[in-house]
């Protein structure tokens, strides 16, 4: 079916989830090769102690995986980015991808260790890990390295010999600790971002008041890949100077953002600095605005600037806003925003994707009571975002920012309307965005018998024309299957079913797309429906086996799998991708590396996944 324009390509959206009050955020976000985003961030939704929120959402933030893991807990709140539950993904092939999520979890003594969990690409934990000591261990950023190591960072009050101490670890794709280190002096020191260099050193950035000037310096620390210190450097003057992310810059220098309060007119300016890979500083730059201004990430974007989001505060009534600005190579202002509500919203990462659009993550309060929501919001390239404002900002005096005394641009207020109430809390809600004259109150899909039945409810459908319902066997290519045209033109609720009487076996995606009088359309979220008959199987032979494990597969069409043999400490062995044709497809497994005794196989294909025992004599 052809359309001639998509009408939503800017949003605002909320994770509003059980119960009445809510103290949720967002943390950190990717853009991944299949054009989706990851999101990450920490819930109390679903009780205490708190959660680890994982989110894969498309580019119109149409939900198409929310999970929760038990093991997360993090329990600070400070918009002062130190409450990060990072993300990174491995991706290795086009479809099929590892992720491992960081943080802290409360340790058997009650305090906080490291924590980091390997989850692959259909949501099975590979491995989980606690790393620390007897005190409060706490990770706030991992990376994966060019040698397939995971590195985290943050701050130890278990080693080292201040208060606290910046903390590194190195940990292989299996789950094992390679190496550990601490950086600080007597006072307390934090690691808050990190990233590896063209030559794989490791540089971190965060803040200390063991050393410099002031209350807290910008701490910079550069060691290399195997945990030894190349370098340090702290940045600041006689106030509050703080590092919150760090990237390498178009020219190889380092360049880190924050927040500083120790130059220009004492409130928290934009703060920026470059240093180059000996650690020699190159320049320094502050951003200054009526209110204070906080970034919390930054970027490099693909015209070779920079992108960097946080958020800023209002003097007079403290109301919080997200803040996003855009800058060329030489650091040039081309475009800010801010957008919020009535309370306190703050962005905590940015990332860029198609069409160099930008997705931001954070935090969104519907008011001062406190309720807080995990909150995503998508930027056009040029700063556009739905229902607008302007704003300015302005280079301080005492800066050496080579920008326009101001710059202002349109876009971002968000408007506060609160959407519909549902009793499934698996996507986000819309707090803004460009929307067709219609509002969806819900869509269900679920298995009657030997069909799959579809519904869903709207109002107001003002200058509205139909529904196409469309089908997918993986969850990206659709194809329809059904029309419902629309049958009021009023803001009364109206009812709408549709029977797939031919659902595909395995794995059924619908969605919806709902189409206005002028052409324009837009999606509902993805409903994912299992029908039981699988399609394939697994036996294998001989069972126990001493060198060669011979599987057999039966299957109703061709699949992508992938093989995962496991120790029952859950430690991956053996990893190897194939294709199954119709039919039978026999594989022999060399196992005679493998010690005698237990093992698990692991066949995982897009929609179906088997487990089964072997014994290796």
């Amino acid at each position: 079916m052809a359309t001639n324009s998509i009408a939503q390509t800017t949003f605002q959206k909320k994770y509003v989830g059980p119960g009445n009050l809510h103290d949720d955020y967002g943390t950190s976000c990717f853009y991944t090769k299949q054009g989706t985003y990851f999101i990450t961030g920490s819930v109390t939704s679903f009780g205490i102690p708190k959660r680890a929120f994982f989110s894969e959402v498309d580019s119109n933030g149409i939900t198409l995986i929310n999970e929760t893991y038990n093991g997360l807990d993090l329990y600070r709140d400070s918009i002062a980015s130190s409450n990060k539950c990072a993300i990174q993904i491995k991706e290795k092939y086009s479809n099929y991808y590892d992720y491992v999520i960081a943080g802290e979890r409360q340790a058997s003594n009650g305090l906080s260790d490291f924590y980091i969990t390997k989850v692959d690409n259909v949501n099975h934990v590979l491995w989980e890990k606690n790393l620390g000591g007897d005190s409060i261990d706490i990770a706030n950023s991992v990376i994966a390295t060019f040698d397939n190591e995971y590195i985290l960072s943050g701050q130890t009050n278990s080693f080292g010999g201040g208060l606290y101490d910046m903390y590194m670890c190195s940990i292989d794709e299996n789950g094992t600790l390679l190496w550990a280190r601490t950086v600080g002096g007597s006072g307390n020191d934090y690691a808050l971002s990190s990233m590896q260099t063209k030559d794989s050193d490791l540089v971190f950035v965060g803040y200390t008041n063991s050393f410099g000037e002031g209350n807290n310096d910008v701490y910079i620390v550069k060691l290399d890949k195997y945990g030894d210190i190349i370098w340090s450097k702290v940045l600041g003057g006689i106030g509050n100077d703080i590092g919150t992310s760090i990237i390498e810059g178009n020219d190889g220098e380092y360049i880190l953002c924050g927040y500083s309060n120790s130059f220009g007119t004492g409130k928290y300016d934009a703060y920026l600095a470059a240093i180059d890979t000996s650690g020699i500083l190159k320049w320094t730059k502050t951003i200054s605005s009526s209110d204070d201004l906080c970034l919390n990430s930054i970027i490099r974007t693909t015209d070779k600037g920079y992108a960097m989001a946080g958020y800023k505060t209002n003097a007079s009534n403290s109301q919080t806003d997200a803040f996003v600005i855009k800058v060329d190579n030489n650091i040039n202002i081309e475009w800010a925003e801010s957008f919020g509500g009535p309370s306190v919203d703050y962005v905590s990462a940015i990332t860029q994707g198609k069409d160099n659009e930008y997705l931001v993550v954070g935090s969104y309060a519907d008011s001062s009571i406190g309720d807080k929501h995990v909150y995503i919001a998508k930027i056009e390239s040029n700063g556009r975002i739905c229902n607008g404002t302007n704003v300015a900002v302005h280079t301080n005096t005492g800066g050496n920012l080579n920008t326009p005394l101001s710059v202002s641009s349109s876009g971002g207020k968000i408007y506060n309307v609160y959407s519909e109430i549902t009793s499934t809390y698996n996507y986000y809600k819309d707090i803004c965005s460009e929307l067709l004259p219609l509002k969806l109150l819900f869509f269900t899909a679920y298995p009657t018998g030997k069909v799959n039945e579809l519904k869903w409810r709207t109002e107001q459908e003002f200058n509205f024309n139909h529904f196409d319902i469309e089908r997918s066997n993986n969850g990206k290519d659709f194809m329809v299957i059904g029309r419902q045209i629309a049958r009021t033109k009023s803001p009364t609720q109206t009812d709408y079913s549709f029977v797939d009487e031919k659902p595909l076996n395995g794995a059924n995606y619908y969605r919806l797309q709902m189409v206005d009088n002028d052409g324009k359309y837009e999606y509902s979220i993805i409903r994912r429906i299992v029908n039981k008959e699988n399609t394939f199987d697994l036996t294998m032979f001989p069972n126990p086996a001493k060198n060669i494990l011979t599987l057999n597969f039966t299957s109703n069409k061709p699949e992508n799998i992938f093989i995962e043999v496991f120790d029952l400490n859950g430690r991956i062995l053996k990893r190897q991708g194939m294709i199954i044709q119709m039919g039978s497809t026999m594989q022999k497994l060399n196992i005679s590396s493998l010690k005698g005794g237990s093992y698990i196989i692991k066949v995982k294909a897009r929609d179906q996944q088997l487990l089964l025992k072997f014994v290796k004599l």
